[in-house]
């Protein structure tokens, strides 16, 4: 604004001398005309007059055009004030803190939303520049430093500049700094540099939580997906490429079915579908393949984010494998229903499949038979040849038995040298027959 004001200032002045210097050539070459024109008896009277009225002209002349450029003048500085005014004052009622350098003289303005953005009062900081230089985070100084130096030599437009400075409190806080050279002099050497404070410690929190849960996200051991409304898959993690083998490309863009292993009938998707449309959550664990086609087991949790209007966002599925843990519980869900040295079933299955038995007996009225079996001079054996002897002949009776019977049937162990065999639909007559193939 100060350069828009010299500007018209410096025109003014070319102005009136050149008015000036055209009025006095004319002046000086029409009163030689007119005093030859005139009688010779006039012309003493005419010389000594000329100069004199020449002055008063003159002079009358430059009063009223320097009264008529002070006036625009004036003007024009009541506009600059208030709209320096204006300025200050938008500026004051935003975040952002002003700073007005006066480089020639190194000192600083610097607003009070400027000060108490670092927790200062209006009184606690002067104007000189070593206030904001010796509160820049040391870290941070030097560049900060160069890119102020680069603005003042020309070689960027504008200042933008992020950095820690130190608060009343002994904390630092993050600043955005932006600046702008509004006035050079004729060398082009800075006269006055304008710029702004912005705080930026909510930002770099938001970026921080962002950060942490970008990070929980890639690196948590569970696979993470992210689909849109549409049920399209938007976002994955390394998870997800670990467990199943797809990279990240392969499945964006895709239904999350892709993956899906046929194993699970419609029905169950459906249903999933269905509760997690109605509470907003379902859990539990499906069957999916890999990308080199082995099936594995998973424990799958799905989330719905809705908007505020209730209108659903995304989706949100995490899954892990699953298949070890169920293989776990297989074996020793096995290992507690089966002998652990014949193999075959154990009391706990033998009762449990007895009483269904019974009641299939008691509905259908078919014939059910059991068999209690034992091994004689079976300790004997034991005693003469060894545990290694008689567990070796156990296994080979439960061999033989497993043989002798039909799938359906059950032969169980109930410990020592006895045997125990049940025999669905099979009345009297077959269960003699079978004792007799009995070994």
């Amino acid at each position: 604004m100060l350069s828009r004001i010299a500007q018209p200032m410096m025109s003014a002045a070319t102005r009136i001398g050149l008015i000036y210097f055209v009025l006095a050539s004319l002046w000086i070459w029409g009163s030689d005309w007119l005093a030859q024109a005139l009688p010779m008896a006039w012309w003493g009277y005419v010389q000594s007059w000329k100069g004199q009225l020449f002055v008063v002209l003159t002079t009358v002349l430059l009063f009223l055009l320097v009264g008529r450029e002070e006036r625009r003048q004036a003007a024009l500085l009541v506009l600059w004030q208030a709209s320096e005014e204006r300025w200050r004052f938008a500026i004051d009622g935003s975040d952002l803190g002003l700073w007005d350098w006066d480089v020639a003289h190194g000192t600083v303005l610097f607003s009070t939303h400027w000060k108490s953005m670092l927790g200062y009062a209006e009184a606690d900081l002067g104007s000189a520049l070593s206030e904001w230089e010796s509160r820049v985070h040391p870290e941070d100084l030097p560049k900060a430093l160069v890119d102020v130096q680069q603005l003042l030599e020309g070689k960027t437009l504008c200042y933008s500049n992020e950095h820690r400075m130190l608060c009343k409190d002994g904390q630092y806080k993050w600043i955005l700094a932006r600046g702008k050279v509004v006035q050079r002099d004729a060398n082009g050497q800075p006269l006055r540099v304008i710029g702004t404070h912005t705080d930026l410690t909510e930002l770099k929190q938001r970026e921080a939580t962002l950060e942490l849960h970008a990070g929980v996200f890639m690196h948590s051991l569970e696979a993470i997906v992210i689909c849109g409304p549409d049920k399209t898959i938007k976002s994955v993690n390394q998870a997800l490429t670990e467990i199943t083998g797809y990279g990240a490309q392969e499945v964006l863009g895709q239904e999350p079915s892709c993956i899906a292993s046929g194993c699970d009938d419609l029905t169950s998707y459906s249903e999933m579908w269905r509760q997690v449309q109605k509470s907003g959550r379902w859990q539990g664990d499906i069957w999916n393949r890999r990308k080199n086609g082995e099936v594995f087991a998973e424990w799958l949790t799905v989330n719905v984010d809705r908007g505020p209007n209730a209108e659903i966002r995304h989706y949100y599925a995490i899954f892990s494998d699953i298949t070890q843990r169920k293989q776990d519980e297989d074996r020793i869900r096995y290992l507690t229903q089966h002998d652990a040295l014949t193999d075959l079933p154990n009391r706990t299955v033998l009762r449990d499949r007895l009483e269904l038995a019974l009641s299939q007996v008691q509905r259908q009225n078919e014939p059910l038979s059991v068999l209690f079996l034992d091994l004689d001079r079976f300790k004997n054996i034991n005693d003469s040849l060894g545990p290694k002897v008689g567990d070796a002949l156990l296994i080979e009776v439960g061999k033989r038995l497993r043989q002798a019977v039909r799938e359906q049937d059950t032969v169980s162990r109930q410990g020592g040298d006895e045997f125990t065999l049940l025999l669905p639909q099979i009345n009297a007559d077959a269960a003699a027959h079978v004792a007799e193939l009995a070994p």
